[in-house]
């Protein structure tokens, strides 16, 4: 069995009296965390396994939530750009936390689940994906596509650079030259990176993570399945 505390604050007092309750004091290092995830794995009923992470999933929803608020109050590509990477770096973390978790309950051997689990955080991201939609029902097919766009959009500036596009129409030099490229067409990329492309982005990232929390048994939703309403800040 193993017990995962994630929590900023960690090795604080407060923390440590909250660990001390469920009789992990032997165990809780007493050097302070601001933001860590403390993991125990337990044998036999006790503790054999103790490990420490950096809480990557939590920087980067926090790096994200930031760029969605500067989102509400302005537009520009780089906001945007924000919005993407940094949406997409936390989905991929739960993704592959995801996947940990998800096989470490599989009646798998340890040495094959421990081969298994590196082989499919090795894969891109849309392999992940379709992975993890094996444990869902068919519905979530849309979401996984929506899933899979969203990285494609996010490979864009991260791994392909820029891309020209070509002009619509007939331009004569004279044109650009007065209008000093004002008035020239906005690229695909860029629309993509501003609303109300964006904002249809957030709510297919938010909606990834709810994915992702079902999947992982963290919260279980029956009936209809997930929409654009009604999602979390």
């Amino acid at each position: 069995m193993t017990c995962r505390i994630t929590a900023p604050g960690f090795g604080q007092p407060s923390a440590i009296r909250a660990c001390r309750a469920l009789s992990f004091a032997a165990v809780i290092p007493s050097v302070p965390m601001k933001d860590g995830v403390l993991r125990i794995g337990f044998t036999e009923g006790k503790a054999d396994r103790i490990q420490v992470g950096t809480a990557l999933a939590q920087t980067y929803e926090k790096l994200f939530r930031s760029a969605r608020r500067q989102a509400r109050s302005r537009q520009s590509r780089e906001i945007g750009v924000k919005v993407i990477v940094f949406g997409c770096l936390w989905l991929e973390a739960l993704c592959n936390g995801c996947v940990r978790d998800t096989l470490e309950r599989s009646p798998l051997p340890q040495s094959l689940r421990v081969a298994v689990v590196d082989a499919i955080e090795r894969a891109p991201i849309r392999q992940k994906l379709t992975v993890l939609s094996a444990y869902q029902a068919p519905e979530q097919a849309t979401l996984v596509k929506n899933a899979n766009q969203l990285f494609e959009l996010r490979n864009q500036p991260v791994h392909f650079g820029e891309q020209l596009e070509e002009v619509d129409g007939a331009i004569a030099i004279e044109t650009i030259t007065k209008n000093a490229f004002g008035q020239l067409q906005e690229t695909r990329l860029v629309k993509k990176l501003k609303p109300p492309a964006l904002d249809t982005s957030i709510k297919d990232i938010l909606l990834t993570k709810r994915w992702l929390d079902q999947v992982k048994g963290e919260k279980r939703m029956r009936g209809a399945p997930a929409s654009r309403r009604h999602l979390g800040a």
